[in-house]
This record gives structure tokens, C-alpha cells and sequence, in this order.
């Protein structure tokens, strides 16, 4: 009886641990890409980034084009960045022809910006 207690607690003490072993990996992996994004001007909070993980999205670049959107005076949004991304988009390439766009002010949004990129990437034509 004293031995199943022991063996109980052992498994619990056990999925703790590595739980907690998890949360903390997960903090150390991901809180740089958040503090990044605080310190620039671009508050994420941390349980999107981690919901940008599960989304299959890369939180680094996201950030990364957030902060250079944001540098320029852009405003992007973290929603429209991770469709683009999971669509196969080149977002840093596309970013910095939205700032280069805005600052020649060309009449262009980010999606006919994406829509150019995944046309080139698909050999098809570049849409008008």
C-alpha cells in the first residue's frame, strides 16, 4: 500500500516537473521574440506568440516585419502578416516594398503586395 502511495506521487511529481520543464523551455524559446517586440513599439502579448506556434507561424519573422513596418511609420497588423506567411508569402520581402511603396506614395495595399509575390512564386502572372 506505502509502495502504490510512493509510485502515485512519484507520476504526478514526475508530470509536474516536466511540465514545468516545457513552460520554462517555451518562456527562454520565445521571450526574446516578445521582448523584442515590447521594446520596439510593437506589444505582443506572449500567448500569441506562442499561438503563432501552434498556427505554424514563424513569431521571429512576424515580429521582425512588424518592427520594420513600424520604423518606417507603417501600421501592419500581426493578423494580416500571419495570413501572408501561412499563404507562402515572402513577408520581409513584401514589408519592405510596403515601405518603399508608402514613402513614394504608390497606391498599393499589402495584399496586392502578396498577391504579386505568390504570383511570382508561382510562375503565373503578376496580377494589375
Amino acid at each position: 500500500m506505502l509502495l502504490a502511495q510512493h509510485g502515485t506521487t512519484f507520476v504526478v511529481v514526475f508530470v509536474a516537473v516536466a511540465l514545468g520543464l516545457f513552460i520554462l523551455w517555451s518562456f527562454i524559446r520565445y521571450a526574446s521574440v516578445w521582448l523584442t517586440a515590447h521594446l520596439t513599439g510593437v506589444p505582443i502579448p506572449f500567448p500569441e506568440i506562442i499561438g503563432m506556434v501552434f498556427r505554424r507561424v514563424d513569431p521571429k519573422a512576424i515580429v521582425s516585419a512588424l518592427v520594420v513596418a513600424k520604423q518606417a511609420g507603417q501600421v501592419l497588423s500581426r493578423a494580416e502578416l500571419e495570413r501572408a506567411y501561412l499563404r507562402g508569402a515572402d513577408i520581409n520581402k513584401i514589408t519592405l516594398a510596403f515601405v518603399r511603396a508608402k514613402a513614394e506614395n504608390l497606391d498599393v495595399t499589402f495584399e496586392d503586395l502578396v498577391q504579386a509575390d505568390l504570383g511570382e512564386r508561382s510562375g503565373g502572372s503578376r496580377p494589375n
